[in-house]
């Protein structure tokens, strides 16, 4: 998946998408618009540069949420400070944005 295409596919206000639950809480992808991203986490390009786009946040961790550009748009959770994927979710970004 390109960055121009998940660009395209941002919403025009945050989104919040329920994922699951944790330990009784409710765990939920945070999907920003595309004017949020930068100015919450800074050069996209340095995301980019490991293979994935940031496209939000997971609210419990506070972790990334990210989008595999190089392979198949699979959403990923990344570690908000070593950038280590920590989970891949059997999920693409083009599905769940099509989730309501």
């Amino acid at each position: 998946m390109s960055y121009k295409s998940i660009q395209s596919l941002l919403p025009v206000k945050e989104k919040a998408i329920l994922l699951d639950q944790v330990e009784g809480l409710n765990r939920y992808l945070c999907i920003l618009p595309n004017d949020e991203l930068e100015s919450q986490f800074g050069d996209l390009e340095e995301f980019t540069k490991q293979g994935f786009a940031v496209v939000g946040y997971e609210d419990v961790l506070g972790d990334f949420v990210g989008v595999d550009i190089i392979k198949s748009g699979q959403l990923l959770i990344v570690n908000h400070e070593t950038l280590h994927v920590e989970e891949r979710l059997n999920l693409t970004f083009d599905e769940l944005m099509r989730k309501d």
